[in-house]
């Protein structure tokens, strides 16, 4: 039950922007005697926390590696502990020509350690029983729609460390099939690799820059996506490649932001597609429309979830209250907030239908609390 609930959680979560908040992304790589070392690190800074859960998977092609299994996975004890204990969990999933085989710690709460930024942690490795060659396509895998295979961090609290829109992996030929991202263990060419992606309002228009590295005759288009909310995107224009070297800047003006809303946030993001049509995301960049922003939640009225947007002047901490129509809190949440405009998402699954009020406290300002309609 708890696999399912763990599993579940990390579906409410994956597709959920998440600014400027530190979290985990995975990575595999291919050691000595055919062995596949699993590994993670934070980004966006240091982590401080408990861990519960995490859950690894990988897939190849069936009859490229027919009979392909692993040995038992040996766990880093000597970094995390004796209650680190990594599982491989069966059954093997077959989609189509691929095999996926999935492995989770969820036996124990990991004590808290501080995880520095851009550190890379060993979690456990596995003996493959056979040679891994390119043919066998051996890609370590997340799928953000089913769940079926998911890589995820969860803390002894339950909160998801999880990268949304922005990268999940880490390493030599990472890319985005959508709904699904994957890391080949052996990568055959470079993919192109977002340097900076800058959005700024001036004027009220959306003035938006990029620089990639490793652009070749693979890349085909750049795309330029919008979006009110933070997640659901649209594509506002498209942008030829210069192939003028490897490295390159682009640069586009979305004009007159006002026309599009009166007051907020909009959100974009780059998508660049090779000629195969896979394609990765830069990061997703905000942009603030006036002065006037406070909170900001979308959507609303909201189903499963809303997301919680808001400006601080400074990194602080940050306490979110959740009220309902009686004056009862029902919820309060402490996290913490960087300078800018930050994202938080409310899972409102377990709330019942009616009017909450979503307040908002930081150490630098009062309380600012805005209506929420729970469907």
């Amino acid at each position: 039950m708890k696999r399912v609930l763990i599993t579940f959680i990390l579906l409410l979560s994956i597709n959920l922007a998440s600014f400027a908040q530190p979290y985990f992304q995975g990575s595999f790589s291919l050691g000595t005697n055919d062995t596949v070392v699993f590994k993670m690190k934070p980004v966006f800074g240091n982590i401080t926390t408990t861990i519960s859960y995490m859950e690894f998977a990988f897939k190849y092609i069936t009859t490229q590696a027919p009979g392909l299994s692993t040995s038992a996975p040996v766990s880093n004890t000597a970094f995390f502990g004796s209650g680190l204990s990594v599982a491989q969990f069966p059954p093997d999933y077959v989609d189509g020509n691929f095999t996926y085989i999935k492995f989770i710690h969820n036996t124990a709460t990991l004590a808290s350690k501080t995880y520095v930024n851009g550190t890379e942690y060993e979690i456990f490795k596995v003996k493959l029983s056979i040679t891994p060659t390119a043919v066998m396509g051996i890609e370590m895998a997340s799928d953000l729609s089913t769940g079926n295979y998911v890589f995820g961090i969860v803390d002894g609290s339950g909160q998801v460390f999880d990268p949304g829109a922005n990268d999940q992996f880490y390493g030599n030929g990472y890319y985005t099939d959508s709904p699904s991202v994957y890391l080949p263990l052996i990568a055959s060419t470079l993919p192109i690799k977002f340097l900076s992606f800058n959005a700024k309002n001036i004027n009220d228009n959306g003035v938006l820059n990029w620089a990639v590295a490793n652009e070749d005759a693979q890349t085909k288009l750049y795309q330029l996506e919008r979006s009110n909310d933070g997640r659901n995107f649209s594509t506002i224009a498209s942008i030829n490649p210069k192939y003028n070297g490897s490295n390159n800047t682009y640069d586009y003006t979305d004009f007159n932001l006002k026309s599009i809303k009166s007051e907020g946030v909009i959100f974009y993001r780059v998508k660049e597609i090779d000629q195969d049509n896979k394609f990765v995301y830069s990061y997703i960049q905000p942009v603030k429309l006036n002065n006037k922003l406070a909170l900001y939640l979308s959507p609303n009225p909201a189903i499963s979830n809303t997301i919680l947007t808001y400006e601080l002047a400074s990194s602080e901490s940050i306490q979110i209250s959740i009220t309902d129509a009686t004056g009862k809190v029902v919820n309060k949440i402490r996290t913490e907030g960087i300078k800018g405009v930050n994202q938080f998402n409310i899972d409102l699954n377990n709330y019942t239908k009616g009017i909450y009020l979503v307040s908002l406290k930081s150490n630098s300002s009062s309380i600012k609390t805005l209506p929420l309609i729970k469907q």
